[in-house]
Formats: C-alpha cells, structure tokens, sequence
C-alpha cells in the first residue's frame, strides 16, 4: 500500500473515531430530568418523607425539598459515571445533600433521616464534606467553601468506585478515596424545616473516558483492517 493511502486510511480512521466518540456521547445519557411541570416523575423517582414536616415538591424547572424530603432515582448505576446538575438553598444552616451509592434504606430520626450511602454535603455555612453512612465523616474530605443564599450553583460529581470528585462551578473541590456503599441508587434532600433547598437539570452520564477508549479501541481495529486490505 502506497504511503499517501496508509495516511489517508489514519485520516480516515481517526475521524471515525470522534464521530463515534461524540455519537456515544449523546446516546448515552444514563438519566436526566429537568423537572418540568408541577410534579415529579413517578416513572424516574422515589420519594421519602422521613418526617411529618418533609416535603417534595416541583415547580416548572426544579424540585423543592424541605426536612429532609428525599428523592431517589429508581435507576440503578453502574461504575464509573458522572452526576451534574444545579441547586440553591434559602438558610444559612442548610445542608444540600447528594447521597451517592445508596440502597435507598432511610437512617431514621437519629441520623436526621438521611439516606444510607456515601453522601456528599453542600453546607451553606461553608465547607463540603464526605461521609459514610449518614453523618461518619471521611477525614481529610470537609473544604471550605463561601457558599451564598439563593445562589445557583452547578455541580459536578463523578464516581469511578473506588474515588469521588467533586466540582463546584467547574471547580475541583476535592477527590476522595472510598469504595464505602450500600447500593447503587442516587439521593437528594435538604437538612432544615426551615430552608428550602432546590435542585434543577439533573443528569447522569458514563465516564467519558471510558467512551473514548471504546472509540479508540474501534477505530484501532479499523485501520488495521484497512492496512491489511
């Protein structure tokens, strides 16, 4: 094979493989919700009202959790992915709770009726933290950070298993080393009865790299098959 054909089967392939890359991306969206309407997707969530002052509800574009009103996917994920989304809170003592890895058991009053699983938590009175099981803090995971009432921010957290980063604005927070679960679901709550916290544009997605070796990978076998002809 002449060498300008060996170049053009590399232009070749290598094209193949963002296309492929980027069409993987867009089909593979593991879960969303952008929380339209004034109820929440039944199909998609479980709700759990851990007392009788906790709430649920949905209004147009986000979800509103008040005393630990809980909302876990039905969904089970798989290793490694990738949760983004955005929320905002209204009290200076309220926790924005994310619990990844979880069964969806409740703790009960002891534990603030969180959620079982590592949870991740947003403080408005300054700091980020990690811990396992309820409130067993991961040492070296608490970070400061200014957090501001009524502000949206955007987050981002990814799970390979065995580490957790999170982003705050597209900000690295921290990454911690963990492979503490009790499940494989995904929850979101609030901490205080008098705060409202909300959370909006909800998503999970594989972990890219992942995709891109798939592509690489792909695209590999194709040239060879190419050079061989």
């Amino acid at each position: 094979m002449r060498p300008s054909k060996v170049r053009q089967n590399i232009t070749l392939s290598i094209k193949a493989i963002f296309i492929l890359y980027a069409t993987s991306c867009k089909a593979q969206v593991l879960f969303e919700d952008s929380f339209g309407g004034t109820s929440l997707d039944t199909s998609k969530w479980e709700v759990v009202l851990p007392f009788e002052s906790s709430s649920v509800s949905v209004n147009n574009g986000y979800v509103l959790s008040q005393d630990r009103g809980q909302i876990i996917t039905k969904q089970n994920f798989g290793f490694p992915y990738t949760l983004s989304g955005s929320f905002s809170s209204s009290f200076s003592d309220d926790l924005v709770g994310v619990t990844l890895r979880t069964s969806g058991s409740n703790l009960g009053r002891e534990l603030w009726g969180a959620a079982s699983g590592l949870g991740v938590g947003f403080w408005m009175a300054g700091f980020i933290n990690m811990g396992e099981s309820g409130f067993d803090e991961i040492p070296g995971s608490r970070h400061p950070f200014a957090f501001e009432l009524n502000q949206t921010y955007n987050f981002s957290i990814h799970d390979s298993g065995n580490s957790v980063t999170v982003k705050i604005n597209d900000i690295e927070i921290m990454s911690v080393v963990t492979s503490y679960s009790t499940g494989s679901r995904i929850a979101f709550d609030s901490r205080q009865p008098g705060g409202n916290v909300s959370y909006s544009n909800i998503q999970v997605v594989p972990e890219p790299s992942s995709l891109s070796l798939l592509a690489v990978g792909l695209g590999g076998l194709a040239l060879v098959r190419r050079r061989r002809s």
